[in-house]
């Protein structure tokens, strides 16, 4: 019984040790900062029966908070961001075939990696329609310094294929300053 109760001890505390010396997080550290954009959605829809180009402009503000939560191990950081925030539709132009798309929410969660002079993150979706499909994506670039991430945080939609008798091309880019801490 004693040879029993001491093995499950040294496992125990084997494994408390292992634990503890391997838990990257409790060095973590967190940046948080907002974003703020306006953008321009542009869509040109072609009817495949000669019926014409419908050109489409929908203008959005975007805005929200991105934060990055990052953890230096020998050099390289290991990390994740979280973008969350609203696509606000402010206008839209191009005639009376040109209708309103409404307000969306933002939410990313990529992985962020790099070094703190070269951090960066990428994440795409793509979300397929029969022959239509539309890829958001959303970037970061920039550097930890002096206790503050600072970069550039970009946001794009591109959306082509036909949707039964109408070819569609849809898209936008922004890119903004931001400032975490």
């Amino acid at each position: 019984m004693r040879t029993c109760l001491l093995i499950v001890s040294i496992l125990m505390c084997t494994a408390c040790a292992a634990t503890a010396t391997t838990d990257a997080s409790s060095t973590a550290k967190t940046y948080t900062g907002p974003y703020s954009a306006q953008v321009v959605e542009s869509t040109i829809s072609t009817s495949l029966q000669g019926g014409g180009t419908f050109p489409c402009t929908n203008t959005y503000t975007m805005s929200g908070t991105l934060t990055m939560t990052i953890d230096q191990v020998s050099g390289v950081i290991v990390g994740s961001a979280q973008v969350v925030g609203t696509q606000v539709e402010t206008a839209h132009a191009g005639g009376s075939s040109c209708l309103a798309k409404g307000d969306l929410s933002t939410r990313w969660s990529p992985t962020v990696a790099g070094t703190t002079a070269d951090l960066r993150f990428a994440d795409q979706n793509v979300v397929p329609n029969g022959s239509y499909s539309v890829t958001s994506k959303t970037s970061f670039a920039g550097a930890l310094s002096g206790g503050v991430v600072t970069g550039v945080l970009g946001f794009s939609v591109a959306g082509s294929g036909t949707i039964g008798t109408t070819s569609i091309v849809q898209s936008y880019s922004t890119t903004m300053n931001v400032t975490l801490r």
